[in-house]
């Protein structure tokens, strides 16, 4: 427990300093408030066609965390989050 506090204060004043330092503080506020829709892990069928995203996601979890276990953790959020910006700047193309 002693350690998980000396890396909090740490981390504060790493934070306190890097305000302190940094004159582009308006890098951390944004006016605006933008909603991100991400995909939803959830399977309705199997097939690679209609899941690929979920498909490419997974692997890549599963091969992180069986590499660097608990630091894959924040890469597999980051992750989740590009994925969902790329499905929703590349939209699928329905044939119909």
């Amino acid at each position: 427990m002693e350690k998980i506090s000396n890396y909090e204060k740490i981390f504060v004043n790493m934070f306190k300093n890097n305000i302190k330092n940094n004159n582009n503080i308006e890098l951390v506020e944004c006016n605006e408030n933008q909603k991100v829709p991400i995909f939803s892990l959830k399977f309705k069928d199997y097939s690679i066609k209609n899941n690929s995203i979920k498909y490419i996601f997974l692997s890549i979890s599963i091969i992180l965390i069986g590499t660097i276990h608990f630091l894959s953790i924040p890469i597999i959020i980051v992750i989740y989050v590009l994925l969902s910006l790329i499905k929703k700047v590349f939209p699928k193309k329905n044939n119909q």
